[in-house]
């Protein structure tokens, strides 16, 4: 019923706006006051009331810093740009030895795939951004 007259009554949707604007603000003000001027929660001693303890709220005050100054705000950046090339690691039961070994048919492989000429390994390694420094 309520999408009904959304639907046709304009100032029904503004009121309703502008109702949400005015709960937004009431929350705002009652986190600012919980957070800032903090409230009195009574201290008991035996059964009966003996006064006041003024709370405030750390975390609040921390979401009102972080709303209001840029500085104290979690900054995640990721950079996910990639420069140079692949890092290979051997794997955990690998000896060095073997791993060196294993890259040397990899280029084995590849230079007989290239037609037996080992100056062209050197020129796929340059076209991909490595080589040698």
């Amino acid at each position: 019923m309520i999408k009904k007259i959304m639907e046709i009554d304009p100032d029904f949707v503004a009121a309703i706006d502008q109702a949400y604007e005015m709960y937004k603000d009431s929350l705002c003000e009652e986190l600012t006051g919980r957070a800032v001027e903090g409230w009195d929660e009574p201290v008991f001693f035996r059964g009966e009331q003996c006064g006041v303890i003024r709370r405030k709220s750390d975390r609040l005050f921390e979401v009102l810093l972080k709303r209001h100054v840029p500085e104290f705000r979690d900054h995640q950046k990721v950079d996910v740009s990639v420069a140079g090339g692949v890092l290979v690691v051997p794997s955990s039961g690998m000896s060095v030895e073997s791993w060196e070994g294993g890259i040397g048919a990899v280029e084995a492989n590849l230079i007989s795939e290239l037609g037996g000429n080992e100056k062209d390994l050197g020129k796929i390694s340059e076209d991909s951004g490595g080589g040698e420094e």
